[in-house]
């Protein structure tokens, strides 16, 4: 799975060596430098960037624009919460050392467009990952394959994601699954009896094809399922919880 590059002309002339990060608009100025501060905090900069200043948009290395890069720059540890940064539109930490995702790590970010975030190890023990209405294209990550993800929400009308579900048979720990609203494609994959935690199954608005298979229907633990404006064919009754959409 990637990300669609921001259309950003400036991008190339940011300078990539530690934060460069963007912060402000008019009406949320005051909010935004709260949560700078608090960011300031929990990665510890070193002296030398000069952030003492209460307005972050003074700080060393720092642009107040719609942009944080700092991929390649060996930053470790829990990625700290950007939750209220309501102006940035693009993350670009791609290829450091992060092991975890808060879970707000997106609360509040109402103006994000695009997420990298490839290359980082991040933890197996990730239970929710929420990145409902961005910009993602791509296939599934080979990663999720027998990872420790309950609740997997990757909707939206703005995602682009297709390929293969196939990997989700491996995915054994799910309990919420839901991926409307892309472009995925092909047929189930037939071994779904593992995922004996799965509740919550939205796949609507999809190109998926092909018969769903007994080892979806006969799940236990499945309450709601939502397969509509994909090419499959239903096999039981069980598996339609909402056909009229």
């Amino acid at each position: 799975m990637k990300l669609k590059k921001p259309h950003l002309g400036f991008v190339c002339l940011l300078i990539l060596l530690l934060y460069v990060v963007s912060v402000y608009s008019q009406t949320s100025a005051a909010t935004d430098a709260a949560v700078m501060q608090e960011l300031k905090k929990g990665i510890n900069p070193p002296s030398s960037l000069s952030w003492s200043d209460p307005d972050p948009c003074k700080w060393d290395k720092v642009q107040c624009a719609v942009l944080m890069a700092a991929s390649k720059n060996a930053l470790t540890g829990s990625l700290p919460s950007f939750a209220g940064l309501s102006s940035l539109q693009s993350i670009l930490l791609s290829d450091n050392g992060f092991t975890s995702i808060p879970n707000d790590f997106f609360d509040g970010m109402t103006s994000l467009q695009s997420v990298y975030l490839d290359k980082n190890p991040f933890s197996p023990c990730l239970t929710d990952l929420h990145l409902s209405f961005n910009n993602l294209e791509g296939p599934l990550p080979s990663s999720f394959s027998g990872s420790s993800i309950q609740s997997l929400w990757l909707n939206g009308l703005q995602g682009r994601l297709n390929g293969s579900i196939a990997l989700v048979q491996n995915m054994t720990q799910l309990t919420q699954l839901w991926l409307q609203g892309n472009e995925f494609s092909g047929p189930w994959p037939d071994r779904l009896s593992g995922l004996t935690q799965l509740h919550d199954c939205n796949l609507r608005d999809n190109s998926l094809t092909g018969p769903v298979p007994n080892s979806l229907v006969n799940l236990p633990s499945l309450k709601m399922v939502n397969l509509t404006n994909n090419l499959l064919q239903v096999a039981y009754a069980k598996c339609i919880f909402c056909a009229s959409g």
